[in-house]
C-alpha cells in the first residue's frame, strides 16, 4: 500500500477522461439510432413508447456520467486508515519543490538538527552533533551510541531517541513516528559542564559562615573543623553551583561517606530526597584521605540519595542548591585533628547510556558490570578523585 502522489492522480484522471469520451460517443450513437427508429415507427404507438423509453434511459445515463455521480461512487473514496494510525491518501513533500510517492515501508532518511546555546536567542544558538542511540518499534537499535545527523529507517517506523554521549544532555524522545521519506527532527540539547565549571562551598551550622579551608599540603580534606565532642550531632550546609554560561548539570544523585573511628554517620538531611541502595561496582571501592602527616585512611561511600520525584534536578547556568548534612560523632571518642576521620559527599549527574545488554537506560550510573556514575554524562570520577576538590565533591575533617 502506498501514498499516491499528485502525479499519479493526474494520470488516473486522464485515463478516466478517455474512458468517458468513448462512453458518451457510444450513448450519442445509441440516441441517434433511437431517433431514426422513432421516425419510422410513429404510426405504431406501442413501438414508439418503447423507443421513447430507450431514449429516456440513454439521456438519464448521460446525465449520470457527465454529473460525476458514478465517479463519486466508484472513485470518491480517497483515503484509508491503517492499523499504525497512518492515513493513505495524498501526501506531499515539498521541502525541495519535489512531489514524490511515500510508500509505507519505503526507505527513509531522518535528519537530526540539534541545537545548544541560549534557546530563543539566535545569536548564540549553535548546531551540534550529539551521540545518539536510536531504537525502532521492534526494539532493534538502528544507531548505537554514535554521533550522526542522519539515520536510515523506513516510512511507518516509530523511534525512541536517546542522548548517550558525554557531551550533551537531552530528554529521551519517545514514540516519534516516521511519516515520510525525508523527515527532520529538531532537538533542544544542553552542553554537559566540566568539573571545573562546578563549585562547592561548605558552611557551619548557621548556613552563613564558611568552614575554615585546609592549608596543609599533605592533607586531602577541603576543610578543617568544626570542633566537635563525642556523641554529638552537628549540621553543616553545602552549596553546589553551576558556574558557567550555557551549560547545565543534571543532578541525579548525592552520595555521602564517612571514615575513621571518630564518626558514626554522615547523612543528607533534606526533604525531597530519598535514600537508595548503593550499586555494586566502583562506588563500593575504597579511596583514601591523608592527614597532615601523610597518614592514609581508607574510605568508601555509605549512602546515596536520589530526587524523590525521580529523574534529576536541572542546574542551569549560575543555578545552585544548598542542602543540609548531619555529622554524627562516635559516642565515646571525640574527633581530634589528624585523628584520621573524614566526612564528605559527591554530586552525580543523570543521563542515558547503554546497559550491559546494549540497550539504553537513563539513570545516575551506567547499568553494567562496573555501575560507574562517571560513565553517565560528566565523568565525576567519584571512586578516585571526585570525593574532594570543591567541584563535584567535598571533604571535611572534624576535630
Amino acid at each position: 500500500m502506498c501514498y499516491p502522489s499528485r502525479l499519479g492522480q493526474v494520470k488516473n484522471e486522464k485515463k478516466k477522461m478517455e474512458w468517458w469520451i468513448f462512453v458518451v460517443l457510444g450513448l450519442a450513437a445509441f440516441l441517434l439510432a433511437g431517433g431514426f427508429m422513432l421516425k419510422k415507427s410513429l404510426a405504431n404507438t406501442k413501438q414508439a413508447r418503447k423507443v421513447w423509453a430507450l431514449v429516456g434511459i440513454g439521456l438519464f445515463a448521460v446525465g449520470l456520467f457527465q454529473g460525476g455521480f458514478l465517479d463519486d461512487i466508484v472513485g470518491g473514496i480517497s483515503t484509508e486508515t491503517i492499523s499504525d494510525g497512518l492515513t493513505i491518501g495524498e501526501a506531499e513533500d515539498t521541502s525541495e519543490g519535489i512531489q514524490f510517492t511515500k510508500e509505507l515501508g519505503a526507505s527513509s532518511t531522518v535528519t537530526f538538527n540539534s541545537y545548544t546555546g541560549s534557546w530563543g536567542g539566535a545569536a548564540t544558538k549553535a548546531e551540534v552533533e550529539p551521540v545518539y542511540t536510536i531504537v525502532d518499534k521492534d526494539g532493534q537499535i538502528i544507531n548505537s551510541d554514535a554521533a550522526a545527523n542522519t539515520s536510515s529507517t523506513y516510512v511507518g517506523d516509530v523511534l525512541d531517541i536517546y542522548a548517550t554521549g558525554a557531551a550533551y544532555y537531552f530528554d529521551p524522545i519517545m514514540d516519534w513516528g516516521v511519516d515520510n521519506q525525508r523527515p527532520t527532527l529538531e532537538i533542544e540539547v544542553y552542553t554537559v559542564p566540566t568539573t571545573a565549571n562546578m563549585d562547592i562551598v561548605v558552611y557551619d551550622e548557621t548556613g552563613a559562615t564558611a568552614l575554615t579551608a585546609d592549608d596543609n599540603a599533605n592533607k586531602t580534606s577541603d576543610y578543617d573543623g568544626p570542633a566537635l565532642g563525642a556523641g554529638e550531632t552537628y549540621p553543616i550546609y553545602a552549596k553546589f553551583e553551576t558556574k558557567v554560561v550555557d551549560k547545565n548539570f543534571r543532578l541525579g544523585a548525592i552520595c555521602t561517606y564517612y571514615c575513621g573511628g571518630e564518626i558514626d554517620d554522615f547523612s543528607l538531611e533534606e526533604s525531597g530526597w530519598t535514600e537508595v541502595n548503593i550499586p555494586n561496582g566502583y562506588l563500593t571501592d575504597n579511596f583514601y584521605h591523608y592527614d597532615d602527616t601523610n597518614t592514609s585512611q581508607a574510605c568508601s561511600y555509605k549512602k546515596c540519595y536520589v530526587p524523590s520525584s525521580g529523574g534529576y534536578l536541572d542546574l542551569g547556568e549560575w543555578k545552585d542548591v544548598k542542602y543540609q548534612f548531619l555529622i554524627d560523632t562516635d559516642d565515646t571518642t571525640q574527633p581530634t585533628e589528624n585523628g584520621d576521620s573524614y566526612v564528605g559527599a559527591v554530586y552525580l549527574d543523570y543521563g542515558c547510556e547503554l546497559n550491559n545488554i546494549g540497550s539504553p537506560t537513563c539513570d545516575w550510573y551506567k547499568h553494567d558490570a562496573n555501575n560507574d556514575p562517571g560513565a553517565i554524562g560528566l565523568d565525576e570520577n567519584p571512586e578516585s578523585a571526585g570525593y574532594n576538590g570543591l567541584d563535584v565533591g567535598f571533604c571535611v575533617e572534624p576535630f
